[in-house]
């Protein structure tokens, strides 16, 4: 088994030198917590508030940043996928920031080295309802919405990665509203292709319809001002937003 899992590592390293799409999930460190937090770092990592169970892992109401670095990777473009939600603060104040779109609804991000994300919102799967509340409210719950393929749609970014450049890739959440809750889980890491035909932009570019790498509509009809770092599909052209 070990040597068929090495194999299997080699075989997608190499398909990625060739600047071809790879799964380079096998270069993260328990990707799944499968081993709770063997692998990641990060500051008081074995604090009150941060657990394990089922194979995901959560933080409630702390700032935290945990991640792992990669190493030797060939040149070229990344993306960085993984399960994970959160709420921001208890249910009834989750719920109204959620409803008010309020900006801490964003404070908990997946992020490759300096580009990120904001995490899906508890609220925003169609999966559960808010009344009666059906929601998850603890890890063994949030566990299996997260690994229910209907429950919540995995958040990604992507990012251009320079021979010899070091990617750290992790969940963070600098701002905490108390009672706050961050689930996470199935990490996963893809070399989408080579460099060749990948546009650097600035933000002051426009454009109309505006997609990211995974063919997701992220914008239509409007200028790319304050849209987060990354590689995005405009007409058919790949362009990073740097």
């Amino acid at each position: 088994m070990t040597e068929a899992v090495a194999n299997y590592k080699q075989s997608q390293l190499r398909l990625a030198q060739n600047g071809q799409p790879a799964d380079l999930t096998c270069l993260i460190t328990n990707s799944s917590f499968t081993r709770y937090n063997v692998g990641w770092q990060g500051a008081d990592l074995s604090v009150a508030y941060n657990a394990y169970a089922n194979e995901t892992a959560e933080q409630f109401s702390r700032p935290f940043d945990i991640w792992q670095e990669i190493t030797g990777l060939p040149a070229g473009v990344y993306t960085i996928r993984c399960k994970a939600f959160y709420r921001a603060g208890s249910i009834s104040a989750g719920y109204q920031a959620w409803q008010d779109n309020a900006t801490s609804t964003r404070n908990a991000q997946l992020y490759a080295n300096d580009v990120a994300t904001p995490l899906p919102n508890l609220f925003s799967s169609s999966a559960y309802t808010y009344n009666p509340y059906t929601y998850p409210d603890n890890l063994t719950q949030a566990s299996a919405a997260l690994n229910d393929a209907n429950a919540y749609t995995p958040v990604s970014v992507s990012i251009k990665i320079d021979e010899g450049e070091t990617l750290r890739l992790g969940i963070r959440k600098q701002s905490t509203i108390s009672a706050d809750w961050v689930a996470y889980d199935n990490f996963q890491l893809f070399y989408v292709e080579n460099l060749t035909d990948v546009k650097n932009i600035s933000v002051e570019h426009t454009s109309d319809d505006v997609y990211d790498i995974q063919g997701r509509l992220v914008r239509k009809n409007s200028n790319l001002t304050g849209i987060p770092k990354g590689v995005y599909i405009i007409n058919g052209v790949k362009l990073l937003v740097k």
